[in-house]
């Protein structure tokens, strides 16, 4: 979630037909860069097996593309 263009990302722990599965769910900006995405999921899945430590686990990554641009948040001054 700390790679620009992506909105937000949560995920989690399941079992799927014995296997072990870290499902991780984003939302990315229209005009993300795919590139940069794509690395940071890699990053996530490398990550994710050294701090799991299991060779069992799988990781994956479903991403969506937001439907709107997100405005850049404004400071209120008073």
């Amino acid at each position: 979630a700390e790679t620009p263009g992506i909105r937000s990302a949560n995920g989690k722990i399941l079992r799927d037909r014995g296997e072990l599965i870290v499902a991780i769910n984003g939302t990315v900006d229209p005009s993300a860069d795919l590139g940069e995405v794509v690395t940071a999921a890699d990053a996530v899945t490398t990550d994710l097996q050294a701090v799991l430590g299991r060779d069992d686990a799988r990781a994956r990554v479903r991403l969506s593309v937001a439907r709107h641009h997100r405005a850049a948040s404004r400071a209120r001054v008073d």
